[in-house]
């Protein structure tokens, strides 16, 4: 979908695999940040992926496995 759509921003829920993974995943030229429980892969949780050309100054966590926030240029997005 990534090539397909020439997508930018993918905002995930439901995730169980790990940063690495995803990035294992996505390949080349982008970036994520994964928002789970690494101790209960039972767990889901969420994750953002980005084309690294982006000018992402910040991802964090605001509710564990449920919610992250990412600034992007000037404009603030919620994964929820």
């Amino acid at each position: 979908m990534i090539s397909t759509f020439k997508l930018d921003l993918i905002f995930l829920q439901e995730v169980r695999i790990s940063e690495s993974q995803i990035e294992n995943i996505i390949g080349r030229g982008f970036k994520c940040k994964a928002n789970i429980d690494a101790d209960n892969i039972h767990k889901p949780g969420t994750a953002v992926i980005w084309r690294e050309s982006l000018s992402v100054s910040e991802v964090s966590v605001l509710v564990p496995c449920r919610a992250q926030f990412l600034i992007l240029g000037n404009c603030g997005f919620i994964n929820i």
